[in-house]
């Protein structure tokens, strides 16, 4: 039994945290995605050897807050859908990071967009010439 499950305060952060981690956690990727976002520091050095260690801390910890249950079904749910995956954010990092890049992209955009009008408008006008 730990000190948390012996002190008779309702607040185990240690063991949600642990919990949190573990749902968060499954394979190595997990473990360098949250060191990619500094949301954990690896100072074991092998992202198995992170994995392993919170599987195994975790294992005998019960009494999930539902709260928290909550809200990594919710991150797992947005990190699985489609619309946000990695390569939008590589899109708008890559292409949209500063003010010249916009204004650049927007007005290939508009010329694009000129262009097809004036295509279109030049076909109406050689059909509507050739039915005269």
């Amino acid at each position: 039994m730990t000190i948390e499950n012996r002190h008779l305060s309702n607040d185990n952060f240690v063991h949600q945290y642990l919990q949190i981690l573990d749902f968060l956690i499954n394979i190595n990727e997990d473990v360098n995605v949250l060191v990619d976002k500094k949301i954990i520091v690896n100072w074991m050095g092998d992202a198995h050897s992170v994995t392993t260690m919170i599987n195994r801390l975790s294992s005998n910890i019960s009494g999930f807050d539902p709260q928290y249950f909550s809200l990594c079904n919710s991150l797992n749910i947005y990190y699985e859908n489609p619309h946000n995956n990695k390569y939008k954010a590589i899109f708008v990092h890559e292409y949209f990071n500063t003010p010249w890049k916009i204004a650049s992209t927007v007005a290939a955009i508009v010329l694009l967009l000129l262009t097809f009008i004036q295509t279109v408008c030049s076909i109406i006008s050689v059909v509507q010439s050739k039915k005269s």
